[in-house]
């Protein structure tokens, strides 16, 4: 193998991706047989990326095809232990390696624990259940992850879910037992002819026929797709009745709706189920069959179009349970959650989940299929089954799952805390809803339903939940909350996506590429300056490579390269969201121990620090806002927010050891109020709000600055060279409700006698 392989002195890097490097080699060797190649990668690929350690061993994972583009993806493992998250794609066209972009490098760490599995479990337990639990039932493995910018030995936790949307687990180091954060991967004529509405009963007010693909023959007449070549059950879709069952939850029973697959051609000659007056009609219905019909007509029709674009060996998904013949993604309508011990209640959500035992034992016990799970929540005011952007974009969590395999958690790096993995998760999977819907108004039928007030703004006719063509940009418009963080993406696409149709290429030259680029991705803790390199690397091997140019001056102009994760303290915000820490129950803790004034603490920074343009005749500024978990209005359940203050840098976060540095000029503590005094004129101050309480959001921020110096000042009148922002708009955020982050667009203009000279932000 090794005289197959001449190497090029053709090497480059693009740096500062999620504190790591992601590595860009240009190649020239031949492919071999698929017993060549992998036998390559586990013996020699270690010299090629330059990582000189024979414990580490490479693994080809899959290989799929795009156009004559084959993409090999190898995952890695350190003395035996899998290494989390990191991973080496080589392209091959031609029977030829011609570049491999790679995330992987040394580890070089101890691989025996110092504590047991069941002390890490007891360690985050408290996390899981508001107690240190002394007997917890958990699931672990061993694993190395990457945490600040290092490689670390932990235990992966993952205890007995409260619910379906309890997809919680948590890294604990094993050798010092510290907590390392987590994550929730809670992220037919014929007989086989249905009625449908194309995308949803607002958008198609006329359904039409269709023939569902994939239909088993021999499964009673269910909707159940037949097991195709590569021994895979493609979708099933089942409904979710209450038939009185039950589970126990710690040795509570609670009401649990039944997996049922009701929709049936052999008793009703076809899949046609007209009883959906009420659900388009805005009505609760938690039993109509046509319910089930729209979730596997909606799984087929994304499926089969990612199937239909000539990815080559690219059969299914790998976000199925392999290993069994019932593995299908698992498609549930009018799903209901227990309300109390005795009572179900309507589920005003919808959520993808990968395969999970917990889920399986619990909610699909006596059901006979098993793989990852779309579940499509019966609301209180609409069936999120019946629309087709809902579905859309959760299978589109499934298609990233499966061939970017990006992380469920937030990472710290020297911000702080990042959830920018979460965020372009959350705009990708919105991407594969205008891609299938064709329109960039995603969610219009959920948001008629709910209201004005769920929509985030009105394209044409139509409220939408979020849409693909917005104004967002990257770090300036971020809150922390993943779906609208993910909104610069999913408008980057877009954006992308009209320049192709612009030069006269198609929505599926766009899809592949878009395909392509995901495949390409080689590390689960990806940022939005690592997503646009990927894209524009991708781009060049692909037949609209003469778009490369105008990729990039989109994703300059949505702010994907500019570095620093901070705001305008001045643009409107409703909310601003943080992790918690972790001796409270609720998401795995995003905590970081720091010394802070001599002290050391455990803190969950902000995940986007804020940034003030100090004007003339201004040095006191106040930060005003109510912490709060976002449901209760207990104080034992709301955030606990200090600030840390720095002078013409961000406040930076570094690990040597524990605990992390942190780099600052001051702190301040208050309860709903933080006065930073003595600020320059004429320089620019950032602030990181650090939380010791609960997971929770400030809400309703405000500021008000003044001059609070004993000597005279006089500024300039206020205009349009003013350097606080004057171009706030009026507009409303996803939810609809009023931004509250504001600036009345004027500067103080007038030296006042008594130096009371102040601006308040409403």
């Amino acid at each position: 193998m090794k005289k197959l392989l001449t190497v090029l002195a053709v090497v480059f890097f693009v740096s500062g991706i999620c504190g790591h490097d992601l590595e860009f080699i240009k190649l020239n060797r031949s492919a071999g047989t698929a017993e060549q190649l992998k036998s390559f990668v586990a013996r020699d690929l270690n010299g090629l990326i330059s990582v000189n350690d024979s414990d580490l061993s490479g693994r080809l994972i899959t290989t799929n095809r795009i156009g004559d583009i084959k993409l090999h993806r190898v995952a890695w493992s350190y003395k035996g232990i899998p290494v989390e998250g990191k991973y080496t794609v080589l392209k091959e066209k031609n029977g030829k390696i011609f570049k491999m972009i790679n995330s992987m490098r040394n580890v070089n760490i101890d691989t025996t624990p110092s504590i047991t599995a069941n002390a890490a479990a007891k360690i985050v337990s408290v996390n899981n259940h508001g107690k240190i639990l002394s007997d917890p039932d958990f699931i672990s493995k061993l694993v190395i992850i990457g945490h600040a910018g290092e490689f670390r030995l932990a235990y992966k936790i993952r205890f007995r879910p409260s619910s379906p949307l309890d997809g919680r687990f948590y890294y604990v180091d094993a050798h010092n037992g510290k907590s390392l954060g987590g994550g929730n991967f809670v992220m037919k004529a014929t007989e086989n002819t249905a009625k449908v509405f194309e995308t949803n009963p607002l958008r198609n007010e006329e359904p039409v026929e269709v023939e569902l693909p994939w239909v088993s023959d021999d499964k009673g007449g269910k909707l159940t797709a037949e097991l195709d070549e590569a021994g895979v059950r493609k979708i099933v879709a089942t409904n979710c009745l209450d038939l009185g069952e039950k589970m126990d939850y710690y040795g509570s029973q609670y009401p649990i709706c039944t997996p049922t697959q009701t929709a049936n051609k052999e008793e009703n000659g076809n899949f046609i189920y007209e009883d959906w007056t009420d659900g388009v009609a805005f009505k609760n219905d938690a039993d109509d069959v046509y319910s089930e019909v729209a979730v596997y007509y909606h799984m087929a029709k994304v499926y089969s179009y990612i199937l239909g674009l000539g990815i080559k060996g690219f059969t299914h998904l790998d976000a199925h349970n392999v290993g069994t013949s019932n593995n299908p993604i698992i498609g549930v309508g009018n799903f209901q959650m227990p309300q109390s011990t005795t009572v179900l209640a309507p589920m005003d959500n919808a959520f993808y989940s990968p395969h999970d035992p917990y889920f399986a034992e619990m909610f699909f016990k006596n059901f006979e299929y098993q793989g990852d799970i779309i579940v499509l929540g019966q609301g209180s005011k609409a069936d999120f089954a019946y629309d087709g952007d809902v579905i859309y974009h959760e299978f589109g969590h499934a298609t990233v799952e499966s061939v970017a395999k990006l992380g469920f958690a937030a990472f710290a790096d020297k911000y702080g805390y990042s959830n920018e993995t979460i965020g372009l998760n959350e705009g990708m999977a919105d991407t594969f809803s205008f891609i299938i819907a064709g329109d960039s108004c995603l969610g219009e039928y959920v948001s008629e339903a709910y209201g004005a007030g769920y929509g985030n703004e009105k394209e044409g006719e139509f409220y939408c939940l979020r849409t693909a063509d917005n104004e967002n940009l990257v770090n300036e418009d971020f809150i922390g909350e993943s779906h609208h963080d993910g909104l610069p993406a999913v408008s980057a696409h877009w954006a992308m996506y009209q320049k192709v149709l612009e030069k006269g290429r198609t929505k599926d030259d766009f899809a592949k590429f878009f395909m392509e680029s995901l495949m390409s991705v080689t590390f689960s803790d990806l940022d939005f300056k690592g997503w646009a390199d990927v894209l524009l690397d991708t781009v060049e091997d692909t037949d609209l490579a003469s778009l490369k140019d105008e990729f990039q001056t989109i994703l300059d102009e949505k702010g994907f390269y500019n570095e620093v994760r901070a705001r305008n303290i001045m643009n409107k915000a409703q909310y601003l969201f943080s992790g918690g820490v972790a001796q409270y129950q609720g998401m795995p803790s995003e905590t970081i121990e720091v010394e802070i004034e001599g002290a050391k603490m455990d803190v969950a920074p902000m995940y986007v620090q804020l940034y003030y343009d100090v004007p003339e005749c201004i040095d006191t500024l106040t930060i005003t806002g109510m912490a709060t978990d976002g449901q209760s209005m207990s104080s034992s359940s709301a955030p606990k927010y200090s600030l840390l203050v720095r002078k013409d840098k961000p406040v930076i976060w570094t690990v040597d050891d524990i605990p992390f540095k942190v780099d600052y000029d001051s702190y301040v503590i208050g309860t709903g109020s933080w006065t930073v005094k003595g600020l320059v004129p004429g320089s620019r101050y950032y602030f990181q709000f650090i939380n010791t309480g609960p997971a929770g959001m400030l809400y309703g921020p405000k500021v008000s600055v003044s001059w609070g110096s004993e000597k005279d000042c006089t500024a300039e009148t206020g205009d349009d060279d003013s350097e606080t922002s004057d171009e706030i708009t009026d507009g409303t955020d996803e939810e609809g409700d009023s931004d509250i982050f504001e600036d009345d667009d004027a500067e103080p203009v007038d030296k006042k006698e008594d130096s009371g000279c102040s601006l308040t932000t409403l």
